[in-house]
């Protein structure tokens, strides 16, 4: 008698759901169902075409709204007339817009929108969505409140938009398929869909600006100062020194016609100016980094105008202001040292033991000299008031000393205890006082002179000693996460670890700079502070190689002046570094030396 049959076996274990988009559903691929949008729709530039309608029964209110707004306007071609915008609810939005700081720090890098999933939704909401949870935490304050308004200019929105897709084009670097292998960080591109969409949404925004006549400008100040300040971030996230110098000047030239108006209209024109000083100072800051001698040497001044009218109680726009002026200040008293032009066309590597250029400071330099040091004691005193007012709550949490072993040898096993704040930007204000301070100790540059000794020039840097190592500390206990992401418009903590490792004798403190930014560019992070990592590595490498020759590096330089580079439309680095000019002193002829170097 025969028994019954085995149950059949399966094909396949392969369990396929059917709740993912229909984008997904269509390739037969598997989606990981993330809202507002799946990870391969965003992955492949596509628009997520949403997740099966279900059914919900509930009672609805009129105040009720769903959790992605509508976008309604009444343009009549010039981007001027209002639109009324319902505004997603954001985890940002949760917190009182006058706490920036906590803010900030609360948002988790990987946020992912909790949305009702009975929407489908928008291009607007979604582009809409990713600026307030990234670009808004990362601006001056008073564009996380204009995004909070009901009504909103399509031209801003547009602007926004813009900037939300070019920002999440570089959250989404892509492999390249044939490439430069041989230059480190052009393995990866940001992504050129979401790149693209941000061109159709900034064209538009800059085809309604076209149309806009003199009154216009006038009628609608705040309007205009909002979206050109917006192409100014837009440019200086790609590294577009020359676009952003354009939309700059725009805004210098609207100042210049309002007047003191612009102070007062609509209670925003004095922090939108304050928006755009801070992005002027970011950019100097990328763009003297790696700059010509001539720029470092001959900069104009960075103060502010008098006729540019601004909240001096921001805090972050005044420590800016102080930092970048006294590095400018540091720097031309430097570079007014070393007279001799170096011959650009003379190219060595790192070890080819090839003669120096040495450098004889200029013979009547007291009336420079003195005018520099002049100008220095107002940055003192104006960083010394700024610190005055500093509340407590922006001061760190564990401050207390530490006294770094310091060996001037090659280990990095110096203990640097982690000095943590409350807030990210409690931490990064905090990072440019520090660093503005190591600027303003110009002790060292006085023993720059042939008469002087080695050991003269190692103790008179001794004086930023204790700065810098404060900076390493910041560094050490400081989010990294939060630097990438809130970092983006403002000067970075990578950037000021260069600055300070090139005031420092200290071959430990370079060798746990480059430690430590290696560690975080190993872990997939190309750019901090819109500065590509792996060039500051490259230079780091070329400072920690001249002091084991015995050889101090107080300066960097491009042979010739690029500008700034090309900017970063299809790559993380606007510039390409194949050599570089090192400035500083040779311990051997206890004399100051300069050095073209062709980078590996």
């Amino acid at each position: 008698m025969y028994k019954p049959a085995p149950p059949r076996p399966k094909k396949t274990k392969i369990v396929r759901a059917r709740t993912g988009c229909r984008n997904c559903r269509a390739r037969r691929k598997k989606c990981d169902e993330r809202r507002p949008a799946c990870s391969a729709c965003i992955r492949l530039g596509a628009r997520c075409e949403g997740y099966d309608t279900k059914l919900r029964f509930r009672s609805v209110s009129f105040e009720s709204e769903t959790h992605f707004g509508r976008l309604s306007r009444t343009d009549n071609g010039d981007g001027l007339v209002s639109g009324t915008f319902a505004r997603p609810i954001l985890g940002s939005q949760a917190v009182d817009s006058t706490d920036r700081g906590l803010i900030s720090s609360q948002i988790p890098f990987d946020i992912v929108l909790k949305v009702d999933t009975t929407m489908k939704p928008s291009r607007e909401s979604f582009y809409m969505s990713i600026w307030g949870n990234q670009c808004a935490p990362a601006l001056h304050p008073i564009f996380h409140r204009l995004s909070r308004l009901q009504e909103l200019s399509p031209v801003v929105l547009d602007t926004m938009m813009a900037l939300a897709a070019r920002q999440l084009s570089r959250m989404l670097p892509r492999a390249r398929e044939s490439g430069s292998l041989d230059m480190p960080g052009s393995s990866f591109r940001p992504d050129l869909g979401q790149q693209s969409v941000s061109e159709e949404f900034s064209g538009s925004a800059m085809r309604s600006v076209v149309k806009w006549t003199r009154a216009d400008f006038e009628q609608h100040s705040t309007t205009a100062l909002a979206v050109l300040i917006l192409f100014c971030y837009l440019e200086s996230l790609m590294s577009n020194f020359q676009g952003f110098y354009l939309h700059s000047d725009a805004v210098e030239a609207l100042v210049d016609v309002q007047g003191s108006r612009t102070a007062t209209l609509s209670g925003h024109g004095a922090e939108l100016l304050a928006a755009w000083t801070q992005s002027k100072m970011h950019n100097w800051w990328r763009r003297f980094h790696f700059s010509a001698p001539s720029f470092q040497r001959d900069h104009p001044s960075l103060a502010i105008q008098r006729n540019i009218p601004f909240k001096a109680n921001d805090s972050r726009v005044s420590v800016l202001t102080i930092l970048c002026e006294s590095y400018r200040l540091n720097a031309a008293t430097l570079m007014y040292y070393y007279n001799d032009p170096v011959d650009t066309e003379f190219t060595v590597q790192i070890d080819s033991g090839v003669p120096l250029n040495i450098s004889q400071p200029p013979s009547d330099s007291s009336v420079f000299l003195i005018a520099q040091e002049a100008q220095l004691d107002c940055q003192r005193n104006a960083l010394s008031n700024w610190y005055a007012q500093l509340p407590p709550s922006e001061l760190p949490i564990d401050w207390y000393s530490t006294a770094p072993n310091s060996s001037q040898g090659e280990s990095t096993d110096f203990e640097v205890q982690p000095l943590r704040f409350r807030s990210h930007d409690a931490a990064m204000n905090f990072a440019y006082y520090v660093v503005a301070r190591v600027m303003q100790c110009t002790e060292f540059l006085n023993f720059l002179q042939p008469s002087h000794k080695h050991k003269e020039v190692s103790e008179a840097c001794t004086t930023a000693e204790p700065w810098i190592m404060t900076l390493l500390r910041i560094a050490a206990g400081i989010d990294w996460e939060s630097c990438i992401r809130l970092n983006a418009y403002t000067i970075g903590i990578s950037g000021l670890l260069l600055a300070c490792v090139l005031r420092s004798n200290d071959m430990a403190i370079g060798l746990w700079v480059e430690d430590w930014l290696n560690q975080r560019y190993l872990a997939g992070c190309l750019e901090e502070g819109s500065f590509p990592i792996f060039q500051i590595l490259q230079v780091l490498r070329v400072i920690n190689e001249e002091r084991r020759l015995g050889r101090h590096v107080y300066a960097v330089c491009q042979p010739i002046d690029d500008g700034g580079g090309v900017g970063k439309f299809d790559s993380y680095n606007s510039q390409r570094l194949v050599s570089v000019l090192v400035y500083g002193w040779c311990v051997d002829s206890s004399c100051l030396y300069s050095r073209h170097i062709a980078l590996e």
